[in-house]
């Protein structure tokens, strides 16, 4: 509807460079829209972080966000626990260009977050962790075997690595 009708939304958005920033850059595209088309229309692009996001929505100063998320992720979730949030079901369409740029296809539980009462088929990626490529191979295992051997303590320090499973 915002697109067909060329609504003057206030989107919020990641800060430029970070993934929240490409997927919904990504979502625009894959709707024929860029994000000067939204200013084009009488709307505004606001570009900030987690906490500038959640902040302008609670305040009503922004419409809706696209943003890259996870199970139980934490600003979502403190986000959903202070403002009513209606989560979009993307089309079939729109979810398959989507994959096209690299997203995988991954199902948000219903309740996974306040308001979200049923389950959303959407797209995501996976956790990566990226070093330098001068990184000593004998740390970058270490490191690696850390990961994966303490699971239960990196779901305990960001709920939405809560669903990580090491593989071989």
């Amino acid at each position: 509807e915002i697109v067909a009708k060329q609504l003057p939304v206030r989107l919020v958005v990641k800060e430029s460079g970070s993934l929240g920033a490409e997927a919904a850059e990504k979502v625009l595209i894959s709707l024929g829209v860029t994000f000067s088309d939204i200013e084009a229309w009488g709307g505004k692009v606001i570009r900030t972080g987690s906490a500038g996001i959640r902040e302008a929505i609670e305040k009503g100063e922004t419409d809706l966000t696209i943003d890259h998320i996870s199970a139980w992720q934490e600003n979502t979730t403190a986000l959903c626990e202070n403002v009513e949030m209606h989560f979009v079901q993307l089309e079939a369409e729109t979810l398959d260009r989507l994959c096209e740029y690299g997203f995988a296809p991954i199902d948000i539980e219903a309740n996974m977050f306040k308001w979200q009462s049923q389950g959303i088929g959407t797209v995501g990626s996976q956790q990566v962790v990226l070093v330098s490529e001068d990184m000593d191979a004998e740390l970058a295992q270490t490191i690696t075997r850390a990961v994966c051997e303490n699971t239960e303590k990196l779901a305990a320090a960001a709920a939405g690595l809560e669903r990580f499973v090491a593989m071989d």
